[in-house]
């Protein structure tokens, strides 16, 4: 399981500058740390069918003990920016070239976004099927 600590953040727009299109970048500085925590942990190039797993745990200031019981119980869902679909694109993204040569490979995804007490983070396991 690869694990990426910090705030998570979803694929922006591109943006349209002088110069054309561009990729903002906050989001760029993301996917490099996806990338990075990838070949630090992993560093394995996948062939064939991909299949990605992704928690995206998100966290806020306080959390009241009603909550905080439902997160214990994984009774608590986070319906919060950013958008999970968004979070998704991202990690796909950022691990082109890297985890597998093109992410038209990867044809099985399962996404969940949940509130946590700890650390906000995103954790996946992407392997072949």
């Amino acid at each position: 399981m690869i694990i990426v600590k910090g705030k998570v953040r979803g694929k922006a727009r591109p943006r349209k500058g002088k110069h054309g299109f561009y990729t903002p970048a906050d989001t760029k500085k993301y996917e490099e740390s996806i990338k990075r925590e990838y070949i630090k942990q992993c560093n394995k190039k996948l062939e064939g069918p991909v299949e990605l797993i992704l928690t995206i745990y998100k966290t806020k200031s306080k959390f009241t003990k009603k909550e905080k019981a439902l997160i214990e119980e994984d009774k608590y869902w986070c319906i919060t920016k950013p958008d999970t679909d968004n979070v998704v694109k991202l990690v796909l993204d950022a691990l082109n070239k890297t985890a597998y040569t093109d992410d038209n490979q990867v044809v099985k995804i399962t996404a969940l976004k949940k509130w946590t007490i700890e650390d906000e983070r995103i954790e996946f396991i992407i392997q072949e099927i």
